[in-house]
């Protein structure tokens, strides 16, 4: 056995092991500090424990090496240190611009990520309100009472199985309490109290500023305006309007991505 080739072998397997786990580490800190989503589903766990391999590598070229260096009982001066020294250079060259190549793949991953998610919840959303231009007809006629609710709540739950990539499917109707406008929205899940009081308002859903002024433009103007996508760390909503008759309603899909971020 030729200990210094061993030598060698064993120490560019630790630069390569080396150079894998900056890799990972800069892919780790970066998906987690942006909530990057990228990955396809269950490849996030294969990711997460590709770290170990990675350190086997290390550690077993670690060993290997210092087998072979106790082996050796002189070691000879190489000739061509300085071509070493400039390939050197070179490598550590390469692996600095590939440090943000790697970044901009990642948000680029992230960015057909969000955009795909989009797509996906905008075609359901147009195929939904022509599968079921019946069941809105009765949806957007909003009144708040128990036969409302129960009628609204069956109706939710047959477009939430639609389609398994968006599990929660709402609809919001803007109202007048006190003289201020509020935002109620009603899903699957709404149920008409039999022993507490039921109020409208104990149906507000939680919107953010963006969702707010662009539901009150809806509400307000008579314009069309195009269907409103969120996005915000692996959450994903749709709002989508509907109008019938001179009534309006504001369909809302939304999915929550689990994968793609690590320890979600």
């Amino acid at each position: 056995m030729n200990h210094f080739k061993m030598r060698n072998l064993t120490s560019k397997a630790m630069f390569l092991g080396v150079l894998a786990l900056a890799y990972w580490l800069l892919i780790f800190v970066t998906i987690n500090v942006f909530d990057l989503k990228i990955f396809r589903e269950k490849l996030t766990e294969l990711f997460a424990f590709s770290i170990l391999g990675i350190l086997a590598l290390i550690a077993a070229s670690f060993l290997f090496n210092i087998v072979s260096n106790l082996t050796i009982i002189a070691d000879s001066v190489h000739k061509d240190t300085k071509s070493e020294i400039a390939a050197s250079k070179f490598h550590y060259g390469w692996y600095l611009i590939s440090m943000p190549i790697v970044i901009l793949l990642l948000f680029s991953g992230h960015w057909l990520t969000v955009k795909k998610k989009e797509s996906l919840l905008l075609r359901n959303a147009e195929e939904i309100t022509k599968k079921y231009e019946v069941d809105f007809n009765t949806l957007l006629d909003y009144k708040f009472s128990e036969k409302y609710l129960k009628t609204a709540r069956n109706s939710l739950y047959l477009m939430s199985k639609f389609d398994e990539h968006f599990p929660e499917v709402s609809i919001v109707f803007q109202v007048s309490h006190k003289g201020k406008q509020l935002f109620v929205c009603f899903d699957s899940q709404s149920r008409w109290s039999e022993h507490d009081t039921n109020e409208e308002t104990d149906h507000i859903c939680r919107t953010g500023k963006n969702e707010r002024a662009y539901m009150n433009k809806i509400f307000t103007n008579a314009e069309k305006l195009p269907p409103l996508f969120e996005s915000n760390a692996g959450h994903y909503k749709l709002f989508y309007p509907v109008k019938q008759a001179g009534r309006t309603g504001v369909l809302v899909l939304s999915d929550y991505q689990r994968y793609g971020k690590i320890g979600s």
